[in-house]
């Protein structure tokens, strides 16, 4: 190890008095930066509460790319005006601490290396490291309550000696891969919640459980068997009939915060339901329940899924409780199925990828698709002889150089049942729709984009 490099690992060089930072201050590269360059700011003294870390490794992830473009109308930068208020890119970072304010000297010293948890709430609210908090597009920065006071407590990982810098700096894609296979989505009625039901018909509806939860039920064109089912229910009963201001109904019974649980009752209307689903609250659910398709796609708010952990669920049944809960919402790639996954020559494909291979009780068959050649050349020679050890089947198709369809393909490679389970790691809403067509009934759909 070089002089230079030990010094560097033990904080035993001088701090310089001043950083460079890329703070963006709007939408678009040319927002990057003064003068398309880099800034330099004094190196300040942590607070008692503070620390003074040193960025150490940093990923750039397509999620900066996303706040390039939208600036201030990111969801998570709340219509902020970056050109008075700038933030700073960065949220996939390794750091080391260089200076501790005397309060948190106990806990943290000089040369400890640490990864940050960007996804932070507080008071429930998401306050995300290199969103609404300034990441690490810089060499010195403060961290102080709002990484280490947060509804989690506090949002710094402790990293190995012997991990590398850039290896902590992917422990946060890494940990977005793995989360996608986690349950993070209510998946029962909220209890002390609002409920919405709507329409319906002569079916006979049960609500074998569930139904007791909220403490608000609000009727819409529902038939009698649905208002028998909860007038004996301890909850304030509500009704709205023939209601076509959706967002002002949510205005006057949830102040706009939107429902809890929306259940719609043998919907025909996709576009019906695309209009009521805005109106879920944050972490809400939406239960379509009938027998009968819709008349076409649903328009959903990606955005909304992705930041916001609103569920759709459904059940062909007439037990509006058959929607919910883990049996029937399941967030797991199946054992010994089929699994797809679009855009796989990415680096987060590559990792979806490399942890179905890698998972002993994972999908039997993997196919990769990917645009370009030279990435499926990539993921060959990076997955084929795994797979292999594995005791897996692993396929690839490029939809631009192929023969048949991408349909046609999976059909062919799961003898016409459909894939189990579908990933899309491509941010395009064409292709999301597509890859619905190939999963089976029962099918898992994951959007990581």
């Amino acid at each position: 190890m070089g002089e230079k490099y030990q010094a560097y690992r033990s904080i035993t060089y001088p701090i310089p008095d001043k950083s460079w930072a890329w703070n963006l201050y709007g939408a678009g590269l040319e927002s990057m930066g003064h003068d398309g360059a880099p800034e330099a700011f004094s190196v300040p003294e942590p607070g008692d509460d503070q620390l003074l870390v040193r960025i150490d490794s940093i990923g750039v992830c397509f999620s900066d790319v996303k706040i390039i473009q939208q600036g201030g109308r990111h969801p998570k930068l709340y219509n902020r005006d970056l050109s008075v208020d700038p933030t700073r890119l960065g949220h996939e970072v390794a750091l080391t601490v260089v200076r501790a304010g005397k309060n948190l000297q106990g806990k943290y010293h000089i040369g400890q290396r640490l990864a940050v948890q960007p996804d932070i709430y507080q008071q429930g609210k998401s306050t995300a490291y290199g969103y609404t908090i300034p990441g690490g597009l810089v060499q010195y920065h403060l961290i102080g309550e709002e990484v280490l006071n947060t509804d989690a407590g506090a949002c710094l990982l402790p990293v190995e000696d012997e991990m590398g810098y850039a290896e902590s700096s992917l422990l946060e894609p890494w940990g977005c891969v793995f989360a996608a296979y986690t349950q993070r989505r209510r998946l029962e009625p909220k209890p002390g919640g609002t409920m919405w039901i709507v329409g319906g018909d002569a079916t006979e509806f049960t609500f074998s459980k569930g139904g007791d939860a909220p403490a608000v039920i609000v009727l819409s064109d529902v038939p009698e068997s649905v208002k028998r089912l909860v007038t004996g229910t301890s909850a304030k009963i509500i009704e709205r009939n023939g209601v076509s201001d959706y967002e002002a109904l949510s205005k006057e019974l949830t102040n706009g915060a939107g429902f809890d649980d929306i259940v719609l009752l043998n919907p025909t209307s996709a576009q019906t339901v695309g209009q009521i689903a805005r109106h879920i609250a944050r972490r809400g659910t939406c239960n379509l329940v009938g027998t009968a398709p819709l008349d076409g796609l649903v328009a959903v708010d990606f955005g909304r899924l992705h930041y916001d952990y609103i569920a759709f669920l459904g059940t062909n049944g007439t037990d509006i409780a058959g929607a919910y809960g883990e049996a029937r919402n399941r967030c797991e790639l199946r054992a010994g199925g089929a699994a797809v996954f679009v855009g796989a020559g990415g680096p987060m494909g590559q990792m979806h990828v490399q942890r179905a291979l890698e998972h002993p009780d994972g999908p039997k068959l993997v196919i990769a698709t990917e645009i370009s050649d030279t990435r499926l050349e990539t993921l060959s020679a990076m997955f084929s002889p795994f797979a292999e050890k594995q005791g897996r089947t692993i396929l690839f198709f490029n939809p631009k150089t192929a023969s048949q369809s991408f349909y046609d393909f999976v059909m062919q490679a799961t003898q016409g049942q459909g894939a189990d389970d579908v990933v899309v790691s491509v941010p395009v809403a064409g292709l999301m729709e597509e890859a619905d067509t190939v999963m089976k009934p029962d099918g898992m759909l994951v959007l990581f984009a």
